[in-house]
């Protein structure tokens, strides 16, 4: 029988058979109907996976190996793809499926890794023996196979975790399910978290360096040639290699904005691409065709995506291509219906799917961020068009923009969504033309309405339902204007954005260097300023404030942790949250205390925040200062809610078994403090952190959350002056950290706009 003949039922009758030939006597549990057809979804998507990180991997072999390791494991990962999509995978019995995998492993992939991984899927084949036929697959039978899976790969390669080979991912899966069965997590949760785990070791192994630096043991392997085809044997020899080099990662891609579409046959498709390639060679100064890798033009729509998965509503340019060149800085602007690179189309495939489906803004149309470090991060503004032929007279679609690092495609956001408004304004202006027209001619609501009622649909003509942008729009250039308006927003935010360390952007006055200027890796500029701030650590803060050159001996986390002991929890806290949140902090009491308490609590927020009168002889409002200091018989008013008072007594005033430091205040802490609070809190409880990496941490602290601060007053500065709800949770803040946020952009720009 030929293979294209085989049917799944005939599939798995036929392999049970071969089973039973090479001396099995059973074929073990069952997979439930309805998880067999999931199972294989899994598997394609394992294979899909790999097949999209070839580049990576090929790169990531270079270091050690031939550079061909993601070829050949993409190509074993196609060939059990195919063997899934023609139904010749048992999706009813593991036992079977993964001596298929196996068998195929071995026969494609060949030498070391085929021997490894085809000797892998062969002990999870084998380890489902052990149970009993008529017995329905558990979650702990899963468990039960990988567990040994793993013990045959550490015993066959000498290897165990934490010695930079698959087990270094696998076990600590296995031990995160284990645990989750054990704690009664449901069988769907476990294996996520099991995956999770592996995903988070995989990543741990980029700083491990090799568990065998000099002598490193391999496998060769010989096929036993007995009736039993999938026995393989080992036999060992020792080659001499360093491993203890890094494995070496990729660079970050360009950003890509891609246009998708929903479909109503097909769901949600990408069907058109705008990305930026590079030439980094400053000596040629040769006006090129295309800068960036040759191969990248030669690749064909078809190549990337399957054509019997589209229509006309999916497609936008076919295998047409638009190309624009910026010669002055070597610069080249590619436009295709697919991203042209295999992995960064099959994120932005997975991408796409999130933006019309789950990932949508709570007014349908509107922008939302999500993604993470492995996906990469993306920026996604839903909108919809307006068809007379389409459900509900409208399509929906979404632009979305694609990069690698999280913070600059968020400080990003106003200049992307301000100028992905107006593309989107005229795409909208262009169907509603359209549909206006066509309603005029023929309504549409009015003609359903009449063919439901009259049952004429079954004789009546067919309503092309799905229709391409260009038919939507009315527009024959629709995706050249599309181009036009994706390439000036990729060069222009190269020219004009300006990345900085994010504390200056709460400094009184920058002053930029534009001579020196750096491209980054994702073909923005990035403008240095000269000297801003003194970016020592371990430097003395005091040479930046004048207030306090007569403190010299304590550093800020010794002045904080002191205070902290002194006051107690509880005022400590309330007075930390006056400092963050811009109450003004009176400190009264003898002179050198006074200074070292306003210099540990003024040091947490950004100084274009802090006006400190650090020595005065009269109380001032807190519209002047929000850090005071006054000697013990200056008149202070009461406490009150605006207001935070700190009275140091002195030594020849105290009474007995009373505290040195009070803390008067009238006002009520939040029921969830600020997250930069409680950071705070939590690393001068840390007794384990020193007092110079203490300094270092709360100075990236500071950073952050001036740069989240940067970010939601810019917005507000635009004219964005709804829920800003979405873009803080994005940001890593929430309803907590508004009173933080709005008290910390008062150093900023009115009008950073």
């Amino acid at each position: 029988m030929k293979t294209d003949e085989i049917t799944p039922h005939n599939a798995e009758e036929q392999n049970s058979q071969t089973i039973s030939k090479n001396s099995v006597s059973h074929i073990g549990p069952t997979m439930h109907p309805q998880s067999g057809p999931a199972f294989l979804v899994v598997l394609t998507f394992a294979c899909e996976a790999l097949i999209a990180c070839v580049r990576q991997l090929n790169i990531m072999d270079e270091e050690c190996g031939d550079g061909n390791y993601g070829t050949t494991l993409a190509h074993s990962a196609s060939v059990i793809k195919v063997a899934i999509k023609e139904g010749t995978i048992s999706a009813t019995r593991p036992s079977i499926a993964f001596t298929q995998i196996s068998r195929i492993i071995e026969k494609e992939m060949g030498g070391l890794e085929g021997g490894i991984y085809a000797l892998f899927f062969d002990t999870i084949a084998k380890s489902f023996l052990r149970f009993r036929d008529d017995e329905q697959l558990t979650a702990d039978m899963w468990l039960s196979v990988l567990t040994s899976a793993n013990e045959m790969i550490s015993e066959v390669s000498g290897t165990s975790i934490g010695e930079r080979s698959m087990l270094d991912a696998l076990i600590p899966a296995q031990h995160k399910l284990r645990d989750a069965l054990t704690l009664g997590s449901s069988p769907i949760d476990a294996f996520g978290e099991a995956v999770k785990a592996a995903e988070t070791s995989a990543m741990q192994t980029v700083h491990m360096s090799g568990s065998h630096p000099v002598d490193s043991t391999y496998c060769k392997i010989n096929k036993d040639h007995v009736k039993n085809y999938n026995t393989v044997d080992f036999s060992y020899e020792i080659n001499k290699k360093d491993l203890s080099k890094p494995l070496c990662l990729p660079k970050a891609m360009n950003a890509a904005i891609a246009l998708c579409i929903f479909c109503e046959m097909h769901g949600p498709k990408v069907i058109f691409t705008t990305q930026t390639y590079r030439n980094y060679d400053t000596q040629n100064i040769e006006k090129l065709k295309f800068y960036g890798p040759k191969e990248v033009l030669r690749q064909s729509h078809n190549s990337m995506e399957d054509v019997q998965d589209e229509c006309e509503g999916c497609q936008s340019i076919g295998n047409v291509k638009y190309l624009s060149n910026e010669h002055e800085t070597r610069t080249s602007f590619l436009s295709a219906q697919q991203s042209l690179m295999q992995d960064i189309g099959n994120l932005l495939k997975h991408a796409c799917i999130r933006s019309l489906s789950c990932e949508v803004h709570p007014g349908k149309e509107g922008v939302c961020y999500f993604g993470d470090e492995y996906r990469g991060h993306v920026l996604s503004h839903t909108f919809t068009l307006k068809d007379a032929q389409a459900r509900g007279f409208r399509r929906w679609c979404s632009f979305i923009v694609f990069m690698r690092d999280k913070q600059f495609l968020l400080n990003m956001w106003p200049f992307l969504i301000d100028n992905l408004k107006e593309v989107i304004r005229e795409l909208q202006d262009f169907a509603e033309k359209r549909y206006n027209t066509e309603e005029a001619e023929c309504p549409q609501r009015a003609m359903r309405l009449t063919t439901a009622n009259s049952g004429a649909g079954c004789h009546g003509p067919i309503t092309k339902q799905s229709r391409t942008l260009t038919d939507i729009t009315n527009e024959k250039h629709v995706f050249v204007r599309i181009h036009m308006w994706l390439v000036w927003i990729l060069s222009a935010g190269a020219r004009h954005f300006i990345e900085i360390f994010p504390m200056n952007l709460l400094d009184d006055e920058l002053n930029y260097n534009f001579e020196h200027q750096i491209e980054t890796e994702e073909n923005f500029t990035l403008i240095n300023a000269k000297l801003p701030i003194n970016l020592n650590l371990n430097s003395d803060d005091s040479e930046l404030l004048p207030e306090f050159s007569e403190i010299t001996e304590k550093s800020i986390a010794v002045i904080l942790r002191d205070l902290k002991q002194i006051l107690g929890k509880d005022q400590f806290r309330q007075l930390l949250y006056s400092c963050l949140t811009g109450v003004q902090v009176l400190v009264r009491g003898p002179k050198i205390q006074r200074l070292e308490s306003l210099y540990g609590l003024s040091s947490l927020i950004p100084r274009a925040c802090r006006r400190v009168k650090a020595q005065t002889s009269e109380y001032m409002d807190p519209d002047m200062c929000n850090f005071i200091g006054v000697d013990t018989s200056v008149a202070v008013p009461l406490p009150c809610a605006n207001v935070c008072r700190l009275d140091i007594i002195l030594n020849e005033h105290q009474i007995e078994d009373t505290k040195s430091h009070i803390v008067k205040w009238t006002g009520a802490l939040p029921p969830k403090l600020p997250t930069l609070l409680t950071k705070i809190e939590k690393s001068l409880d840390n007794e384990k952190l020193g007092n110079s990496v203490l300094k270092a941490h709360f100075a990236t602290l500071l950073e952050e959350w001036a740069n989240i601060a940067k970010v939601v007053h810019a917005m507000r500065g635009r004219g964005h002056l709804g829920d800003l709800s979405g873009l803080m949770l994005s940001l890593g803040a929430g309803p907590q950290d508004k009173k933080l946020l709005d008290a910390w952009s008062m150093g900023l720009p009115s009008n950073p706009a």
